[in-house]
């Protein structure tokens, strides 16, 4: 079976407006002709290296999912549910820290 999904990773802090899931979303709503799912976005601070870890404010994850949900996708996962312990993506954070314990992104 198959089903439209995009991958959506906006900004955060003071540059996320909502255009970015707005603008995903339309997109996938064209190409889909109807709803899609968005499989993976940020689950807290994304980036390459230590030194551009911005994580959102307090509300702003919530946001983002309602953001999804209102330009039509019917589900939302995120990119990780816990952070790697190693290797290149170890910087792209996950729900679960690398304490596996709940934390301020719950």
């Amino acid at each position: 079976m198959q089903y439209p999904a995009t991958n959506v990773y906006p900004p955060v802090q003071d540059a996320q407006d909502g255009l970015f899931i707005a603008y995903s979303g339309d997109h996938m709503r064209t190409v889909a002709k109807g709803n899609y799912i968005v499989k993976e976005t940020n689950a807290q601070v994304t980036g390459w290296n230590s030194r551009e870890q911005f994580p959102s404010y307090d509300g702003q994850l919530r946001q983002n999912v309602y953001g999804h949900l209102a330009s039509g996708s019917n589900m939302v996962s995120y990119w990780h549910w816990h952070t790697l312990h190693y290797g290149q993506e170890t910087y792209w954070r996950g729900i679960l820290g690398q304490d596996l314990e709940p934390n301020r992104s719950m």
